[in-house]
């Protein structure tokens, strides 16, 4: 697949954006998505169709191509929603009950609409500022609404009677409620802290407070695990982190004082009396009697809080009840509920698991997995764009850790959060600003060029002149030489002399036998922004590093093809990719090698993740593939810009067939798979 045209180009048009942030902020600020709707039609249903007929339409005349990547992750939860429709039509589920659990799932189909928005930088800023100011806003209101309401200005029991059977509010006696768009209120405090202004300060205060007095217990305690995290990976040296835990610590404390004990007893009075919607069923359900205990002490302070949590045991133990071989695995199918919740529960792995099985949370696992890589390919960005991917990141966690106790991550805004951090870009476009009109760049980033040499003498000089001439003032090659001892260090001298801009790392008496740790050398005393490697004995083809640079523009590792020849230059294979019918793709890459490191070039960002290189490495080929395909990405250029030479003396059999045994090959990858998860433990 072209990702070049994956990803559109940028700008968009304004109207493409403009229904970017107009479905936007609709996700935000209506909540449930209800405020007004025509029978099945809402204004969330018509952007929704707004927002597919644009991707669908680009796609359709060539402009826009959705990722490979992108389709699989659409196309997988779409088998799991036909799956499990079938499967619940097949058990009598209700075809309106069917589709009510079908149609918040749909939203997963902005997966492509987002990969083409947010390939523009300005509907990135968009995403950003409405996160922020759209969040900000809507805390501010409700601190002046609460305020008012407190102070009795506002009759909160006219104001309940009004909104009570919208099913978007959720009140708390008479104390304050919880609005389902006040979600966004802790995300907007992650996209606050992007930003470095005196006033972020102030307006996480604001939301902060706005939070604690919805009295949402769960959102405090989750949001308590962010200046801990902080705290840990700053060793306990990050004042600010002890200063919003302490605040945080503080703030239900002065609430408790200030709120709940001075209108505790101040419900509304019509309420008194009311029961609490299936109070019967709940209060007779057989309970163990330590659930009861828990259910009081969860809702001490809170009105009829304590049946909110009664709910919650009985729906886990009416589903715990119908588990059978069929359904463990695939689920009853959408449309089949309990006796309890016919319809959707508030738990939302829970209603996964009834109606999906574990197909259906492997499926979400998938989802949150691909936006965990995202995430940690986010590391080669420039600041802004990583502060957007950690801000989605921490949101869709914050998300998906609030599921275990309300239905967020199977709505439309737990979904859209989630797509919008798979579909983020994971690149940054390196290309100069200073260009023309037509887009040609003046200059390209700096390049090194790094080599690790052993006796290398009777190749190195046709090599050299193969990588000088197509250096710019600026660019280096970096030798780092294993302690020659045929005249190498002689030759490179020589180019030195005469003014070639070669820097040459010498043993200095540590000579170490090793390509690999030998290379490491260089790698270390690289200033380039884009990192080439480059073999003793080979030789580059003309347009070599202009034609990657290109490449690298969008990518941050990238592998192009080679002409396999023998020691005099004479081609063995015409494509080293067709020799060994080269795959993309991380998993076939960690199976069979075909990461060829005389035909890499990186970003130096890739450098903060794979140095140092672990101890008893098999090849730094594989290890810079690896962790390029784990914490960023890696391209295939179909372009042989090497004569790549097999000889005798070459120090890898990359091109021939494995000399390692099965066992060897075996321990090697186990080595490897190590070394990668004791990467993937380091803190960030």
């Amino acid at each position: 697949m072209n990702r070049n045209k994956a990803e559109a180009s940028s700008p968009l048009h304004p109207l493409l954006v403009g229904l970017f942030g107009l479905s936007l902020t609709e996700l935000i600020l209506g909540g449930g998505g209800r405020w007004f709707d025509w029978g099945f039609l809402t204004p969330r249903m018509l952007l929704f169709a707004a927002c597919q007929l644009t991707w669908l339409i680009s796609w359709a005349r060539g402009h826009f191509q959705p990722g490979s990547r992108i389709i699989l992750l659409t196309a997988i939860p779409l088998a799991g929603m036909a799956l499990a429709a079938a499967n619940g039509l097949m058990n009598g589920g209700p075809t309106a009950a069917v589709f009510a659990d079908i149609k918040p799932l749909l939203f997963i189909l902005n997966l492509p609409f987002y990969q083409l928005i947010l390939s523009d930088p300005i509907a990135r800023l968009w995403l950003v500022q409405i996160f922020r100011w759209v969040g900000l806003v809507m805390a501010c209101a409700y601190l002046v609404f609460w305020s008012m309401w407190q102070s009795d200005w506002i009759d909160g029991w006219v104001f309940y009677q009004s909104t009570e059977s919208m099913g978007e509010f959720f009140f708390r006696g008479n104390m304050g409620f919880f609005y389902k768009g006040f979600i966004f209120l802790p995300i907007a405090l992650f996209f606050w802290q992007t930003l470095k202004s005196k006033w972020k300060f102030v307006a996480q205060t604001l939301l902060y407070a706005a939070i604690l007095l919805t009295f949402t217990r769960a959102i405090w305690l989750i949001l308590l695990i962010f200046p801990l995290r902080a705290l840990w990976l700053a060793g306990g040296r990050n004042r600010l982190a002890w200063l919003g835990l302490f605040l945080m610590l503080i703030g239900p404390w002065l609430v408790e004082k200030g709120v709940v004990n001075n209108r505790n007893e101040r419900e509304f009075l019509e309420l008194k009396g009311d029961p609490y919607p299936n109070q019967e069923y709940l209060e007779n359900y057989p309970y163990p009697e330590w659930q009861k205990s828990i259910s009081y002490a969860f809702g001490q302070g809170i009105a009829n809080r304590h049946f909110s949590m009664m709910e919650r045991f009985v729906q886990i133990d009416e589903v715990v009840q119908r588990i059978g071989p069929i359904s463990l695995l695939f689920g009853h199918g959408f449309g089949i509920g309990t006796p309890l919740k016919p319809v959707h529960m508030e738990i939302s792995y829970l209603e996964i698991f009834h109606k999906q099985g574990l197909l259906g949370l492997v499926i979400w696992g998938l989802l949150f997995l691909a936006l965990w890589v995202q995430y940690r390919r986010a590391t080669g960005l420039l600041p802004f764009d990583r502060g957007i991917s950690t801000a989605l990141f921490h949101s869709a966690f914050l998300l998906f850790t609030l599921s275990f106790f309300n239905p967020f991550i199977n709505s439309p805004m737990g979904i859209a959060v989630l797509a919008m951090g798979i579909a983020l870009p994971h690149y940054f476009d390196n290309r100069d600003q200073s260009t023309h009109t037509t887009g040609i760049r003046f200059r390209r980033p700096e390049v090194s060029v790094c080599m690790a040499t052993y006796n290398g003498s009777r190749w190195i000089r046709a090599q050299i002149d193969s990588i000088l001439p197509q250096l710019l003032p600026g660019d280096h090659l970096w030798v780092a030489d294993d302690g020659s001892t045929d005249g190498t260090l002689e030759i490179l001298q020589d180019y030195v002399d005469q003014g070639a801009p070669i820097q040459v790392l010498p043993a200095d008496g540590q000579a170490m036998r090793n390509p690999s740790y030998n290379l490491e050398r260089a790698l270390q005393a690289a200033t380039g922004v884009y990192i080439f490697l480059a073999d003793q004995d080979d030789v580059w083809l003309p347009g070599k590093v202009d034609g990657v640079c290109a490449a690298l523009d969008r990518h941050t590792l990238v592998i192009h093809d080679a002409r396999v020849t023998d020691e005099k230059l004479q081609t063995i294979s015409p494509s080293f990719f067709g020799m060994h019918r080269t795959k993309t793709g991380a998993i076939e890459n960690f199976v069979r090698n075909h990461y060829l490191g005389c035909c890499m070039a990186f970003r130096k960002s890739l450098l903060v993740k794979a140095l140092p290189f672990p101890p008893k490495l098999a090849m730094h080929d594989i290890w810079l593939g690896n962790v390029a395909a784990l914490w960023f990405d890696t391209h295939f250029l179909s372009k042989d810009y090497v004569l790549y030479r097999r000889h005798t003396d070459t120090a890898s059999t990359t091109a021939s067939a494995s000399g390692y045994t099965l066992r060897q090959q075996i321990l090697l990858r186990w080595q490897l798979a190590r070394q990668i998860g004791l990467q993937l433990n380091q803190k960030t």
